[in-house]
């Protein structure tokens, strides 16, 4: 089961909340200790920089070649913005962050 909500089709964060308030009550019904750690992370993936994914790729042992190949499809890459008016902004180097979509936002949980 993938931890990630964000951008899908219906309320994922919702089975986060059923998955956090079974769990309470189990341990309130069982008269056990449990610990709940919420985290908001505004904008993680948007915010990060690629050279520091690199180097967590590296250290949780991923394979050089799988290393390389993730830096090969960020290496050189630009967007632009287009508007109502059917104009577009010079092409913005993206130096920070994943990809929206990218398979390395579920494969860095």
């Amino acid at each position: 089961m993938t931890t990630q909500k964000g951008f899908r089709a219906v309320n994922g964060c919702g089975e986060h909340n059923f998955v956090a308030l079974t769990l309470i009550d189990h341990a309130c019904r069982s008269r056990k200790e449990l610990h709940v750690v919420w985290y908001n992370l505004k904008n993680a993936f948007g915010s990060v920089p690629q050279e520091l994914l690199w180097e967590v790729l590296e250290r949780m042992g991923e394979p050089p070649v799988f290393v390389q190949v993730c830096k090969g499809l960020y290496k050189d890459t630009a967007f632009m913005v287009g508007n109502a008016a059917d104009r577009q902004t010079d092409p913005v180097t993206q130096l920070v962050g994943v990809f929206q979509g990218c398979p390395l936002r579920s494969h860095a949980e």
